[in-house]
């Protein structure tokens, strides 16, 4: 085990476990249906727009205005919590472990991965990559942020990455960033948000290409995943829905539960 040690001295932390290849591919179908099944993935060509549109207008005055259309806050909260567990390494489904997973997959089966499907995996690990990578120096964008009495003078910068995940810890799931994100909190809680807008419409946008390929290489033989992770439910009913219950059992106002897998007593009786 490696131990980990920045500026105390802490537990080594232990070694992740190996699951079998068919277990990771399996639980990433199930969770890849979950994002694909969202409301904002519905609609493909506008989630690409989310990802990838940014206009800017040149006035003749100099300034520059960019424009930027935004989904509603909450939707892309249930998103980016759908997204989440693929994004973190201690996951099962971690994005590049399922990556890996696939290749693995082919290969205990005994088959050779067509050189297109191959390529096409390459890619949408690398466009995964390139929608998370946190270092400025690989980022498409690098947002900077300034003084009004001081043009030029940059006081902060990150990347979209940073930003959008600083929107996650900070205005979200938590509400303290670690590491390279903690600069978001040095950005308006909108410019986070919208750079969070363009990261995880991007990641959706991967999860979709690599839930068709996968579906892809499973119909041809190449996966033999069970036919359930494709069928199994991955959202459910809302509103007023129907239950069937086996048994219902009801006593007076006031009378104490049994012990969880206990006997009822005499009190409790059928309806």
């Amino acid at each position: 085990p490696r131990a980990v040690v920045t500026g105390e001295q802490r537990e080594p932390t232990a070694p992740k476990p190996r699951h079998e290849s068919i277990e990771v591919v399996a639980a990433w179908v199930l969770r890849a249906r979950r994002i694909a099944a969202h409301s904002l993935c519905q609609d493909r060509g506008q989630l690409d727009k989310y990802a990838t549109r940014f206009r800017i207008t040149a006035y003749a005055d100099g300034r520059l205005v960019g424009h930027r259309t935004l989904p509603d806050e909450e939707r892309l909260e249930s998103l980016a919590a759908r997204i989440r567990p693929l994004m973190l390494p201690g996951e099962r489904i971690f994005f590049k472990d399922v990556v890996e997973a696939v290749r693995r997959r082919v290969a205990d089966l005994g088959h050779t991965m067509p050189q297109e499907d191959a390529d096409r995996l390459d890619r949408i690990a690398a466009s995964w990559a390139w929608h998370t990578i946190d270092d400025a120096s690989g980022s498409r964008v690098l947002v900077e942020q300034g003084q009004p009495q001081t043009p030029g003078v940059v006081t902060f910068a990150a990347t979209m990455a940073q930003l959008g995940g600083g929107w996650f810890y900070t205005d979200v799931a938590h509400n303290s960033p670690t590491g390279p994100r903690r600069v978001a909190l040095e950005f308006p809680m909108a410019e986070r948000f919208a750079a969070a807008v363009q990261m995880f419409a991007g990641l959706a946008g991967v999860v979709l290409d690599a839930l068709n390929l996968i579906e892809d290489l499973d119909r041809r033989g190449y996966l033999e995943l069970d036919p359930e992770v494709w069928i199994s439910a991955v959202t459910v009913e809302t509103g007023e829905v129907e239950q069937e219950l086996s048994t219902a059992k009801f006593a007076p106002t006031g009378t104490p539960m049994p012990p969880i897998g206990g006997p009822a007593g005499p009190e409790w009786t059928t309806a």
